[in-house]
């Protein structure tokens, strides 16, 4: 019976919607019902035609109340602020959260990649999930979004992750 709330950093970009929605996959997977909550609002073009493009469900955080949900689960939102709730099951990120008072029950921070989509990849491939078109271009999308096309900091985590995306992808949506 447990409800899953996946926070996503204020005005949220695209390693951060398709990590979350990586994870809402993973726990439909478990039979657990999960939504994704962001901040503020989707600000940039680029990012609402990715969220419209792939069909991402997301809810404003003014619409929903906390205390519905069983488990909360941060998801890249290290450089987010304080999130809205008071207690953190989940974290996984690419950055050392700032508060150092936040203590998850589960934490994956992994400094050594350069995308939460590459974490969120590497779930799915252990889980030996099916991984559907919208979620492997959304993840592909994230990882090169946070590389620059793989022109920055890019890490052999972050080119395995979407050498195992591509052929899941949709190329013309990417475009």
């Amino acid at each position: 019976d447990d409800r899953v709330a996946i926070l996503v950093h204020r005005s949220p970009d695209p390693d951060s919607i398709a990590s979350a929605a990586a994870l809402r996959d993973i726990a439909a997977s478990r039979d657990v019902e999960a939504e994704i909550i962001y901040e503020g609002e989707i600000g940039h073009q680029e990012n609402r035609a990715f969220v419209n493009l792939l069909g991402i469900d997301l809810v404003s955080g003014d619409e929903v109340d906390m205390a519905d949900y069983d488990t909360v689960a941060l998801v890249d939102y290290a450089k987010g602020g304080e999130p809205a709730a008071e207690e953190i099951d989940i974290l996984v990120d690419h950055y050392e959260y700032e508060n150092e008072d936040l203590d998850a029950r589960f934490e994956d921070v992994r400094s050594n990649v350069s995308a939460t989509s590459t974490i969120l990849t590497k779930y799915i491939q252990e889980l030996d999930l099916n991984l559907s078109q919208e979620v492997a271009t959304a993840l592909l999308y994230g990882i090169r979004a946070e590389t620059l096309d793989f022109k920055r900091d890019t890490t052999p985590a972050d080119l395995t992750a979407a050498a195992y995306l591509y052929p899941f992808a949709d190329h013309d949506t990417l475009e």
